[in-house]
């Protein structure tokens, strides 16, 4: 994440849920009002004025960043909460995408990140004020990192 921290090194916690949603539907959106209603702080809502002058990667790399909580049903918004070490949930957009998502979930031992449903959610609602065990999830990545440099270098020679 260092070359990352490089390029977002505004580091000011936003104290914000960020959606970081590719599609947009009803079930969506009472899940993200949910998770601010039970964290007691607000959903980021891009206006017209945030669509057309701040939509940068970087404006959304330092929302991701610096946000308290993220919800995502993109893979990139799962990695980058990964990177900065934030607390997530993800949706489901997608049943063909999804299988990214599903198989990182699952390598990092992480499954219980995934709601299904605005049900599946409120049944669920202590996960929100679960924070992900980042030392864990950090020696699990270091670990592939090595096994897939291992791989290259043995089939690559």
């Amino acid at each position: 994440s260092s070359d990352l921290d490089e390029i977002v090194s505004d580091s000011h916690p936003i104290h914000e849920v960020f959606p970081f949603i590719l599609l947009k539907t009803t079930v969506t959106n009472n899940i993200c009002n949910c998770v601010c209603q039970e964290l007691r702080i607000p959903l980021y809502r891009p206006t017209r004025y945030r669509n057309i002058f701040k939509k940068s990667p970087k404006e959304w790399l330092r929302r991701i960043k610096n946000s308290d909580f993220i919800i995502t049903d993109s893979f990139h918004g799962l990695a980058f909460s990964l990177i900065f070490h934030r607390n997530f949930l993800v949706l489901c957009a997608d049943e063909k995408k999804f299988t990214r998502l599903q198989s990182l979930l699952r390598l990092l031992n992480m499954e219980e990140r995934y709601v299904r449903s605005f049900e599946d959610l409120k049944s669920r609602i202590c996960l929100i004020h679960k924070n992900v065990d980042y030392k864990k999830v950090d020696g699990i990545l270091k670990r592939e990192r090595v096994k897939s440099l291992d791989f290259l270098k043995t089939n690559l020679s």
